[in-house]
């Protein structure tokens, strides 16, 4: 099984880690086809069968390809502008279709594979038909290369988008424009039909997907989450899940009807370039400039399946002080309170609570009081033994996406969307200080354990620094060392380490200086973005938890000598695929020799074993 690997789900390796453009499922969804090319530039198809991933055949392309919906055979761009009809199997031309100028851009099949119409860098549109390559259409309102096109499912509209202006919907038969979607501000570059025809959903790199009426052009929902560029949208063939991928190498689902996401899909290291569900739902196909086609399944626990009025997805924790409880929120905005020995639900934090979403939870140092924030833009307080909203509620004009309690539990720290820390009094709800100077939303605000500084994170795109302020003036503290977007960030139960999760896959840690009171960069060592961490101290080790986001578990115990620190592995939980450097990684339990010979294999360990 030449150039598959083994996760989850296989995924297929591009030859010389070429990147990855575009993907399409044949008609049957037997095959898999590829165009991959160095750079920016696709220049080569690639077929792979569905059941054994083998390769069937390679054969040359230009920057776009599509499958017929009814038929084995291929569309492809080619290098002298044409549009290219071939058997998928055979790289054997049919027909071919001209009258392009320039470079060949995206390519779309009606439904009924009568038509096809393509873009083009010359910023025109062209309309043929497939059984005799004639020419219906020139569509030549954009006023900028075209980036995608998609025919409606009864094949009277089509919809086109570019690098500039906005999305226009073209009459099938009349060649003339019925519609422009105006809400995106800046280049959109992906369009996709609802399988009913009554939704389009489009993909920008203002960071958003937008949901549309396809009668009106009414702009009806706009989906944030991405943190960069959304290059590709795809419906499902039934049409109750949307797929984005996006630069910040993230796929995300959303339930299209009411626009709420469904679930975050991680395993790409560079931006994801295409999307394609397989036509009997079995498989989510991405492809990336890491030159990988990762396979999901959109079937099985990876999807988030549960029926919006089944079941809510569980979205944060906490453990009381004493570790009795648990405390969780969820996606419906529902708190619920568990006892640790046996599982059982106590009580539920729902009455006079939140309307949306809960994204923080957190129980206050004695353990008698739990805080939780919410997408309604709130802060609640609950009486722990009994579930009872306290009448303290804390409003802010955007969702908050992170707590924290101070740990005498008198004070508050939040943030989230508006870009700014804040610190409250947690017993009457007044604001102490307001910290501005993040540029994107914060995702972490954990305390010092002394209470004397807040620490604060934000996963926003930008080149920072995490930020530390001294919570009872507000005055930001000098942090040195590398930038770095941070995601994640804890302190050590002792104070003296800080540790921050970066965007770029390295987590950090900064050792507090005794004679400046700066905090300087002392150690760089895992490559891998963490979505979760937490120190835990033993009798005479501390240890650093982390979670990454493809799943996977790790402990390592924090060694200090003469002082310099460093990190030992200790254990992990099964990594596919494990980065490191400068990680010491002596006797590591977790990690098969397998695994251990194809890391050394990659050159992506500088540590004996």
């Amino acid at each position: 099984m030449t150039d598959v690997e083994f996760g989850e789900l296989p995924f297929l390796r591009a030859a010389d880690f070429e990147g990855v453009h575009q993907l399409a499922w044949s008609f049957d969804g037997s095959l898999l086809v590829t165009l991959t090319g160095q750079g920016t530039v696709g220049t080569a198809v690639t077929v792979y069968t569905a059941d054994t991933w083998e390769k069937v055949i390679s054969y040359p392309g230009r920057d776009s390809i599509a499958t017929s919906p009814i038929s084995q055979e291929l569309a492809v761009g080619q290098e002298n502008h044409v549009v290219r009809l071939t058997d998928i199997k055979t790289g054997q031309a049919r027909l071919d279709l001209v009258g392009h100028t320039s470079t060949v851009t995206c390519i779309a099949f009606s439904s009924n594979g009568k038509l096809i119409a393509a873009g083009s860098a010359s910023e025109e549109i062209r309309i043929w038909s497939t059984v005799d390559g004639k020419s219906v259409h020139v569509l030549s309102g954009p006023s900028f290369p075209v980036r995608s096109v998609v025919f409606s499912p009864n094949n009277l509209q089509l919809v086109s988008c570019g690098t500039a202006g906005a999305p226009q919907v073209w009459d099938v038969q009349s060649g003339e424009k019925l519609l422009t979607l105006v809400g995106h501000t800046g280049a959109v570059e992906s369009v996709a039909y609802s399988k009913d025809g009554h939704q389009i959903a489009t993909a920008g790199v203002d960071k958003t997907v937008r949901l549309w009426d396809a009668r009106s052009g009414i702009n009806s929902k706009t989906l944030p989450g991405h943190h960069n560029a959304v290059v590709g949208v795809a419906y499902s063939p039934d049409g109750k899940l949307l797929a984005s991928c996006s630069s910040d190498h993230t796929i995300r689902l959303w339930n299209p009807s009411n626009g709420r996401a469904r679930n975050t899909l991680f395993g790409h290291i560079l931006e994801i370039r295409c999307i394609a569900f397989s036509p009997n739902d079995k498989y989510i196909a991405s492809g990336g400039l890491d030159g990988t086609i990762r396979l999901w399944g959109a079937g099985s626990g990876m999807v988030d399946a549960y029926p919006d009025n089944v079941a809510a997805k569980l979205v944060c924790v906490d453990v009381s002080p004493n570790g009795k409880y648990i405390v969780t929120g969820n996606s419906k905005g529902v708190g619920q309170l568990w006892a640790t020995s046996t599982g059982k639900q106590l009580v539920k934090l729902e009455k006079n609570g939140h309307s949306e979403e809960i994204t923080e939870v957190a129980f206050s140092p004695c353990g008698q009081r739990i805080a939780t924030a919410s997408l309604d833009k709130t802060v609640r307080f609950w009486n722990a033994l009994t579930g009872v909203a306290e009448p303290i509620v804390i409003n802010q004009s955007r969702a908050i996406t992170c707590l924290s309690f101070s740990p005498k539990g008198t004070r508050l720290v939040t943030s989230g969307r508006d870009k700014i820390v804040r610190i409250w009094d947690a017993y009457t709800g007044e604001a102490v200080h307001v910290l501005e100077g993040h540029q994107g939303w914060v995702s972490k605000v954990p305390f010092s354990p002394s209470g004397h500084q807040v620490a604060s994170c934000s996963d926003d795109g930008f080149v920072r620094r995490p930020f530390c302020w001294d919570s009872a003036t507000g005055a930001r503290i000098e942090m040195d060392g590398v930038d770095a977007n941070v995601t994640r960030c804890s302190f050590t139960p002792n104070g003296k380490i800080f540790a921050a999760a970066c965007r770029d896959g390295v987590l950090r840690l900064w050792d507090r200086s005794s004679e400046t009171g700066k905090w300087t960069n002392v150690l760089q060592t895992m490559i891998g973005a963490s979505s979760w961490m937490k120190w835990t101290e033993g009798p005479k080790r501390l240890n650093l938890v982390t979670l990454d986001k493809t799943g996977n578990l790790c402990i390592w115990e924090l060694k200090e000598e003469n002082g310099v620190y460093s990190l030992q592995l200790d254990w992990c939980s099964g990594y596919e695929e494990l980065s490191l450097v400068e990680a010491n990684l002596e006797g590591i339990i977790g990690v098969s020799e397998a695994n251990l010979q194809l890391m050394k294999q990659r050159s992506i360990i500088h540590s004996e074993f």
